[in-house]
């Protein structure tokens, strides 16, 4: 059963640092940026785990350098009374 009411996404990214990039650069700066990201998660996951990506209330994403690279992602339902305001 599909999820159908508002929901909280995080999605959290783990890219790999390129070899060449200084050991002191430490957040990703580059492309891909987090608006990409984060719609192209949401509509991956679009009838597969709710509804339609519009149940989306409140989104956060983050991305850094890290190993192994991928994205962990954490979705909530929100009762009325949690949806942000």
């Amino acid at each position: 059963m599909l999820l159908d009411g508002p929901l909280r996404v995080w999605l959290h990214f783990t890219l790999l640092r390129p070899k060449s990039l200084k050991k002191t650069v430490l957040q990703h700066t580059t492309r891909p940026d987090c608006d990409n990201l984060g719609k192209a998660i949401a509509d991956a996951l679009k009838g597969i785990i709710y509804r339609d990506d519009a149940l989306i209330v409140d989104k956060r994403v983050t991305k850094r350098y890290g190993e192994p690279p991928g994205v962990m992602v954490t979705i909530e339902e929100l009762s009325q009374a949690d949806v942000p305001a």
